[in-house]
């Protein structure tokens, strides 16, 4: 929070860094200096105000702690609100410390319940459960009763009477867990060990047999190809539950979990259900370091018989001792170049590159251009040499948002683009490297895409800090095409030529 110019600097670093931030739509800027201009005035109001003590005990964002009724009934405490620091973290923590072990969100969205989750991270001495009662992607009555039967099944006392309502009969629930639809979450817990991952519809309404359940530490008893395949199902039936789904079979195990749409809070659900199911610790960024199914059950796999991860093969090395071999290349230049023969014809036919201003662009051409070179605002000439089409792009093929897409700088689309293109180029499957050691290397200009926006729509806002941050680019390839090896972006003028 803070001037425009000195947040986009810090989303820049931390995009560099691997962070995801989203831009918020608010009136001010609380809690940055920006607040300071209207504080005597906020002071003179809330001094005419009358304040009660509350009637539960509070834990404060100003100080981090518990807060007192004569702390809280000050109007100066309500004019550090305003510009103080929020201490969400030291708050979390100090709840936590005093026994706390439940927490409930209670807003319009699971915000603050991944946030809580984080700030926990590392100190938690046992399993402390955290839950929204409000999702945006799900109905209001079912995220409450979800929230209030997690509650409920973690020992706390839950006042259905007053839930229901009056004259609400209870209903029976199946004993078969895996009868016809889903009454509860397909993966069952208990004492650690998954529920049985036997066909979710048996043949005969009289069969009740199932596969044993395996624990945790069982998964490595089984054959390879058996433990494989129950692990990608216990994925897939995590998956499906998390996100609202009937069945597995609605989990594409190759899809990535992003684009199967896991939020923060999904996210951390279900690592929370593998966490128990698997017996072994994972971290809150399961579904980014393991981006798809089959890419997560084969880390399972390694993590439960302690063996070395295998991931897919790196492409054949020649063994010719020269240091750099090009196998594949594509490219976009003015000109109408879409290819290295495109370039190749262009060059050899003297063919001149130079074009009008492009019509798809959005740009007033008529009014922007003057003859008069010293005329501020204007250009003096109506041609130039443009990339032809760069604003086509197809998006969902990168399983990429038309609103993300749109905030996205034309130089990670066309990079893209090419990187597909010099793949196939290369004769390679690119869906093939997915998991295997391949590094992205880029070397990109300074660019001015977002900088010159005078007003940003709210729409786009939460997608414009990754997508004008040029030191993204070679991760955006790399989470794409599922690459693991190094992503490096030099984007410092002419040293991006060294890549």
């Amino acid at each position: 929070s803070g001037e425009e110019d000195a947040v986009l600097a810090v989303v820049e670093v931390l995009a560099a860094r691997g962070y995801k931030t989203r831009r918020l739509t608010v009136s001010h800027a609380f809690h940055s200096p920006l607040m300071e201009p209207m504080l005597a005035e906020f002071r003179r109001v809330a001094e005419t105000l009358t304040y009660h003590p509350p009637r539960v005990r509070l834990v404060s964002n100003v100080t981090g702690a518990e807060i007192s009724a004569e702390q809280v009934c000050s109007a100066e405490y309500w004019v550090r609100h305003v510009r103080d620091t929020v201490r969400f973290h030291d708050g979390v923590r100090w709840l936590h410390e005093h026994g706390v072990r439940r927490f409930v969100e209670v807003g319009p969205d699971a915000v603050l319940t991944a946030m809580a989750e984080d700030c926990l991270a590392g100190i938690a001495d046992q399993r402390v459960l955290l839950t929204p009662t409000c999702r945006r992607d799900r109905p209001e009555d079912t995220a409450l009763l979800t929230a209030v039967g997690r509650l409920h099944a973690a020992g706390a006392t839950v006042d259905w009477t007053s839930l229901r309502g009056a004259g609400h009969d209870r209903i029976d629930l199946p004993t078969y867990a895996f009868q016809r639809r889903r009454f509860w979450p397909d993966v069952q817990f208990t004492a650690g060990a998954p529920a049985p991952l036997a066909p979710a519809e048996p043949s005969t309404a009289d069969e009740a047999a199932v596969d044993e359940p395996v624990a945790g530490n069982r998964f490595a008893d089984l054959p390879e190809s058996e433990r494989g395949r129950v692990l990608l199902e216990l994925v897939r039936r995590a998956a499906a539950t998390v996100l609202g789904h009937d069945s597995a079979e609605e989990i594409d195990q190759e899809q990535p979990f992003q684009d199967l749409g896991f939020d923060s809070m999904t996210a951390l659900e279900f690592r929370d259900l593998l966490t128990e199911a698997a017996g072994v610790p994972l971290p809150a960024t399961l579904i980014f370091d393991h981006p798809s199914p089959v890419v997560l059950a084969r880390h399972l796999g390694a993590l439960v018989t302690g063996a070395d991860e295998a991931v897919p093969a790196d492409a054949p090395v020649s063994t010719s001792d020269e240091p750099i071999a090009i196998i594949g290349m594509a490219c976009r230049y003015p000109g109408g170049v879409r290819s290295p023969e495109d370039l190749w014809r262009l060059v050899d036919t003297g063919t001149d590159a130079i074009t009008g201003f492009p019509e798809d662009r959005g740009w007033d051409i008529a009014g922007s251009y003057d003859p008069d070179p010293d005329k501020a605002g204007k250009t003096y000439t109506s041609h130039g040499g443009f990339v032809m089409d760069a604003a086509e792009f197809d998006s969902a093929f990168f399983g990429i948002g038309p609103r993300e897409a749109l905030a996205m700088d034309p130089q990670q689309r066309l990079l893209l683009e090419t990187s597909w293109e010099a793949l196939e180029r290369a004769g390679m499957d690119p869906q093939a490297l997915r998991g295997s050691q391949t590094g992205v290397f880029a070397g990109v200009v300074s660019n001015d895409y977002a900088s010159r926006l005078r007003t940003v729509p709210d729409e786009l806002a939460g997608y414009l800090g990754n997508g004008s941050a040029a030191s993204v680019l070679s991760g955006r390839v790399a989470y794409t095409f599922g690459l693991e090896g190094p992503a490096v972006t030099v984007d410092t003028a002419c040293s991006s030529s060294l890549v």
